[in-house]
């Protein structure tokens, strides 16, 4: 074996080999957006620079145990050099040869980390690693051709890639000149165009990580992965079928039930007409969207051979519940087939330069039929840079994406939100399902999503089965002090035999929680996200549970219960905050009709409440304040109802407007850099670097980049099967130090048992030990004494001294 691409214990796999098995993986993961040379190519140079005896040397060296300097034989440049100095015409004509040889040489470049192509300092990054080390890429180059691929073949290869992606560049300047006519909107189409760019250039990179890292585990596990397209395209079919069995054991005859029987059979049948394209589902909360969704997305699979099925929720708490009807509802058959992935729990955002890190197999990679995943992570698969992320990419192609709530989508984050989208739809072959009864204007935007005028719902059966789900009065409480609120919930637990208190903050919820723990006769139940999926899951079923026996009950929660949520209350006290989220709030009342008479959501407004660190809810709640006080002016104008179409688009015309988001807000802006995600994503830090068409700030937009305002990180918490879970993971000598896959399906189990803490509260409790991190794997777990049974996360320790009832 001339040159050594891997060593795992005696064995050795060739660079030859591993290069023309990722070229295989690359390649067919963009098959179906008609990029399969492009991702072969790709995948076959990215591993050019391993063709040297030097790296042999250097990995045989590292194999045995002897030191060695990371980094000292660098090998993911050479694939950059071949292309930008051998391919790349360079005589400043910039034609789609040098367009494609950019986006290739950059995916290869990426593999290991992402780098800007002009940074902030106006270092150009293609041209470090053109000349960095000549000699050797020159070396590399002679080897690889002469033991893998000849320059001939690689010419031809290349020819085809350019071919391939001119078409999509093609396609790309028409989306951007349909909407962009006048010379500003020319010039802010120039950046859709460079920003359209950029994510392409992030698709092949992402064929390429999957190609590596795929062969890389194979090799290693000494076995072959699941083939990707193992799945039937017959099973659409089937989970189809049980999916409506399901359905129609669901049905009980009243109006309601009928008329999630038609939006369902409506949905349905535009799932078979609609695809590739941005669509949108009005639904009124309670009406049924999850399945109504899903019926819609599998018959669009059955239809047009959709390759996967994404649903994707904002919240855990909505994930918690409808990954469990879905899974349900597809059949039984199918429960391995429906991926569930919450978060990472290998909390790094730092990139392996060297080889494979065992925590990349730890990663899901998104390549189950069904992936029931967070808005989060979708999010972090399109701007995030970490590689994990990135490798996710690829399997968005080719399918049906349903994103509900969409409402919640961060607003700094839209103009990024609505390109992706136009990109997924367009170039991916994506057919994509906006959910929400609070739709926002997306297709108003300065960068729109291109929604299609298909209504999945028509008009006249939307306005007729209205008045159906007309189960609440949103009624305006008015100010209270903090310490007032426990009085009146007191006051409203009297005349109702159940209530739920949605706050804007989890301290907020636990304070409150600790203090209506006296309310005599009345069983008080606590939800929060400072709780792990398993715990809010026990703690849902024992209110069902209540509710059903009609006991009297309590619920202080924070925004985790206001979507996706199928419990009913009596009455709702929602406290101010954008009209969507009350909207959903009072989908929580009287949600099946229990009550023939509309019963009351109290929104109210804490005047001595910080939203300082909340900045979107302080806006959104500005904007609702905007509304009631136009609504007490003429309540005739808005139908003498706050969640009437006209009430919503007052609410999402003035969130919008110059008087809450300024200028380029919802491009991402970033106020340590003084630009946006967007700017650095299109046209980079636009420092008048023009050698290369490419020049986005890949890695620092992937830092920079967060849904969250504030970074993360997931923890293991000792609550029940978590404390085992705990145990295996840390114990000395334990299975889970040496053998990976059983590691994994640890991981995989403890992802119902984690909770995501924001940075200052992890190093509170990590500077006071209650946090540890297991054996160098960057996943931590919570020390028993600072999780309560009642509340979740502690952070005083010690336990809640509370009688709280749990049932």
């Amino acid at each position: 074996m001339k040159f050594i691409a891997h060593i795992n214990d005696d064995k050795m796999q060739s660079c030859e080999e591993h290069s023309q098995n990722a070229a295989k993986y690359a390649g067919e993961c963009l098959k179906n957006v008609n990029l399969e040379k492009t991702g072969y190519l790709a995948g076959l140079l990215h591993d050019c620079g391993k063709f040297t005896d030097e790296f042999s040397d250097y990995i045989k060296r590292s194999a045995q145990g002897k030191s060695v300097r990371k980094g000292s034989v660098i090998h993911s440049f050479a694939g950059v050099y071949y292309l930008l100095e051998k391919l790349r015409s360079g005589n400043g004509s910039l034609t789609i040869v040098d367009v494609s040889a950019e986006i290739l040489a950059y995916a290869i470049g990426s593999h290991h980390n992402m780098f800007d192509i002009v940074d902030i300092k106006d270092k150009n990054g293609f041209d470090h690693r053109r000349e960095h080390q000549i000699a050797y890429e020159e070396k590399a180059i002679d080897n690889f051709n002469t033991n893998c691929a000849c320059a001939n073949k690689v010419d031809e290869l290349f020819k085809s890639a350019c071919n391939e992606l001119h078409k999509i560049c093609t396609e790309l300047r028409e989306i951007c000149e349909k909407t962009n006519k006048s010379a500003e909107q020319t010039k802010s189409g120039n950046m859709e165009l460079m920003f359209y760019i950029g994510l392409l250039s992030r698709l092949v990179l992402s064929s390429v990580v999957e190609g590596d890292r795929r062969d890389t585990v194979e090799f290693m596990n000494g076995d072959n992965l699941q083939a990707i397209n193992s799945f039937s395209p017959q099973n659409w079919k089937k989970m189809l079928d049980s999916l409506e069995a399901y359905l129609n054991s669901k049905k009980t005859g009243n109006e309601i039930s009928k008329a999630r029987t038609e939006f369902s059979e409506l949905c349905c049948d535009a799932g078979s007409k609609y695809t590739n394209g941005i669509y949108r589902l009005n639904l009124p909360t309670g009406a049924g969207k999850t399945l109504s969704g899903m019926r819609f997305a599998l018959a669009n699979a059955v239809k047009f051979n959709k390759k996967r099925i994404f649903y994707i929720a904002p919240l855990i708490s909505i994930l918690d519940q409808n990954s469990e009807e879905i899974k349900s509802s597809v059949g039984a058959e199918f429960d391995t087939e429906v991926l569930v992935h919450h978060s990472d729990l290998v909390n790094s955002r730092e990139e392996n330069e060297d080889e494979l890190d065992t925590n990349d197999l730890l990663t899901e990679t998104w390549d189950a039929p069904i992936v029931i995943t967070t808005l989060v992570q979708f999010l972090n698969t399109l701007f995030d840079g970490r590689l994990s992320c990135v490798r996710r990419f690829k399997s968005l192609c080719n399918s049906v994406i349903i994103i509900d709530e969409v409402q919640t989508v961060p607003k700094r984050m839209l103009t990024l939100f609505n390109l992706s989208l136009n990109f997924l739809s367009e170039i991916c072959e994506a057919t994509i399902l906006l959910c929400s009864a609070t739709q926002p204007c997306l297709q108003n935007l300065d960068h729109a999503a291109h929604i299609k005028n298909e209504k999945i719902i028509p008009l006249d059966v939307e306005q007729r089965l209205k008045d159906v789900f007309k189960r609440t009065n949103i009624v305006d409480k008015g100010n209270y002090k903090f310490s007032e609120i426990n009085k009146l919930i007191c006051d409203l637990t009297a005349d109702n035999k159940s209530l739920l208190v949605i706050c804007n903050k989890k301290c907020e919820a636990q304070k409150l929680t600790l203090d209506c723990n006296e309310i005599p006769e009345v069983i008080t139940f606590h939800l929060s996200s400072s709780m792990c999926m398993a715990h809010r899951v026990n703690v849902i079923e024992q209110m069902k549970s209540a509710l059903e026996k009609g006991q009297h009950i309590l619920c202080i929660s924070t925004q985790v219960i206001e979507a996706g949520v199928d419990m009913s209350f009596e009455s709702v006290v929602r406290f101010q905050a954008g009209m969507d989220n009350i909207v959903q709030a009072a989908g929580r009342c009287n949600r099946n009709g229990e009550s023939t008479a509309p019963k009351d959501v109290y929104v109210i407004n804490c005047t001595d409440e910080n939203l300082e660190r909340l900045e979107e809810i302080k806006r959104s709640k500005a904007a609702t304040q905007d509304l009631l006080h136009s609504f007490k002016v003429n309540e005739q104008n808005y139908c003498n109802d706050l969640a009437s179409d006209n009430s919503i688009n007052f609410y999402y015309e003035r969130l919008f407007s110059g008087a809450y988001m300024h200028k380029n807000e919802m491009d991402y802006y970033i106020e340590n850099l003084k630009t946006s995600i967007f700017k650095l994503l299109s046209m980079g830090f636009d420092n008048g670097n023009n050698k290369y068409t490419l020049r986005q700030a890949f890695a620092t937009a992937g830092k920079e980049f967060d849904v969250i305002d504030s970074e993360t990180f997931s923890v293991i918490v000792p609550y029940g099967e978590g404390r085992d879970i705990i145990t295996k993971l840390c114990g000395y000598g334990s299975k889970s130090q040496f053998d990976c896959g059983y590691k994994k399906r640890l991981v995989n189990q403890a992802k119902r048992y984690s909770v995501s803490l924001f940075k200052y509260q992890f190093e509170r409790l990590r500077g006071i030990g209650a946090i540890n991190e297991i054996v160098n794997s960057g996943i931590y777990a919570l020390d028993a004494n600072y999780y309560d049974d009642a509340l979740g996360v502690y952070e005083n320790g010690g336990g809640i001294k509370c009688d709280i009832l749990m049932l």
